[in-house]
């Protein structure tokens, strides 16, 4: 009976820490995506946009994606094409090697479509609102680099620290 108890306790002990790890993580995602749309609202937002301007630019947004969409799905398509020939008992060179070319000039068109959409939305803009827009993309730039830059800070010391670990002692 003792044992049966003490069974019964760990399986209750075990679901109890798994609920709350899983409660923990959703709690981080909600607070993550919450986050994302703040920041994605202040954006809009600290530029006082008019509803002509919104509209407009909810105009050239979805035509961007209808542009970038087929875009996508070929650079999709072709990675997927890419995995296939690069697992071949021979490999084809040649061929892989063509397809990421193709990559290529489909990320360059990707990239211009976005300048393109980014110089029509300044075209709407006032002259104050374009300074701000100019500056959050900035802004925005160099947080992305400074986070890159602390993951790889991390990571280079967790490097370090493992491989200290592994040194035997003297």
């Amino acid at each position: 009976m003792k044992n049966l108890l003490k069974i019964v306790f760990s399986i209750a002990l075990v679901i109890l820490a798994i609920g709350t790890t899983e409660a923990q993580q959703k709690v981080a995602q909600t607070r993550e995506y919450g986050a994302r749309q703040a920041r994605q609202t202040a954006g809009a937002n600290g530029l006082n946009l008019t509803e002509d301007q919104r509209s407009k630019m909810k105009t050239l947004k979805l035509q961007l994606q209808k542009e970038m969409l087929p875009i996508k799905n070929e650079i999709g398509e072709n990675s997927a094409r890419i995995r296939s020939l690069s697992t071949l008992d021979k490999v084809d060179l040649k061929a892989i090697n063509k397809i990421i070319d193709e990559n290529g000039a489909l990320k360059t068109n990707i990239a211009k479509l976005l300048m393109s959409n980014r110089q029509q939305v300044r075209v709407i803009l006032n002259e104050e609102q374009r300074i701000i827009f100019d500056t959050q993309k900035l802004y925005k730039h160099q947080l992305y680099r400074q986070g890159a830059r602390a993951k790889r800070m991390a990571m280079h010391k967790t490097k370090m620290h493992l491989k200290e670990e592994g040194k035997p002692k003297r």
